[in-house]
């Protein structure tokens, strides 16, 4: 294969990767499109990129690298965190944000990755690090983020080694399947609402409620509430009670429909 092929293949399987990902996030899937670098990199003015770099059990060390500005990994993290319903959200957590996504993305190429060259292949986990090696083959990867079609560019560097167009190291053992859901992500905390439902009234009925009164809120006592995390339907349940306490068991995952009713 090629360097051409390589780039195409590469850039093809991080690009589908990166896409996925942010959709099974956000339940939005934005527009992402790749255009080949040729020569060197070429920093963005005002300063320069933050690199993330990882790896894949084939090739020794570093063999991936992602890198945008500040201001670029905060657009991105911002809107991770707002379509999670986290508004106004810290560095700290825009930073663990985007490290949770560019581990995830890098486990989800190594896994498109193996489909087509037909080796096992795992991440080696994301970090830190400094501008890609010399020899890495350059994208120019832009990602259209809904709905206000803000668009964030990032620069994305392979070592052609991973599919073989240049004399790479020999394979390494597979290691074990590095986990879907970083640490840093998990540990964030959201609200969680037990609905039984909505109904609307006009003010006037509003005015006349008094200490006593019955509000239907349109749902029997035999259907499912709503388990609501933020401002997302995540899946219906029973009411039950556990240890003196009302909870809900879950009856059905609803996929994150935003301001259900």
């Amino acid at each position: 294969m090629d360097f051409s092929e390589a780039r195409i293949t590469l850039a093809t399987a991080w690009a589908g990767a990166f896409t996925r990902v942010l959709e099974t996030m956000t339940s939005t899937a934005p527009a992402v499109e790749w255009q080949a670098i040729e020569g060197a990199l070429s920093l963005p003015e005002g300063g320069g990129r933050a690199w993330w770099a990882d790896g894949v059990s084939n090739v020794q060390g570093p063999s991936i690298w992602i890198g945008a500005t500040a201001a670029e990994w905060k657009s991105l993290g911002g809107w991770i965190l707002g379509a999670l319903g986290i508004e106004d959200a810290g560095d700290e957590d825009i930073e663990s944000t985007c490290r949770d996504v560019v581990a995830q993305v890098a486990s989800a190429f190594a896994t498109a990755l193996a489909k087509q060259l037909g080796t096992p292949l795992n991440s080696l986990g994301a970090s830190p690090a400094e501008q890609p090696a010399g020899n890495a083959l350059l994208v120019k990867l832009e990602a259209t983020l809904p709905p206000a079609s803000q668009t964030v560019p990032f620069a994305v560097a392979f070592l052609p080694s991973l599919v073989g167009a240049s004399a790479g190291t020999e394979p390494a053992p597979p290691e074990e399947p590095a986990p879907t859901l970083s640490k840093p992500i998990a540990e964030l905390r959201f609200p969680v609402y037990a609905r039984l439902g909505v109904t609307a009234v006009q003010l006037g009925d509003v005015f006349r409620w008094t200490v006593g009164s019955v509000v239907e809120i349109g749902r029997r006592i035999t259907d499912p509430i709503d388990v609501v995390i933020g401002d997302r339907l995540f899946a219906k349940g029973q009411v039950v009670v556990s240890n003196a306490h009302y909870g809900a068991r879950l009856t059905s995952i609803e996929r994150g429909e935003t301001e259900a009713s």
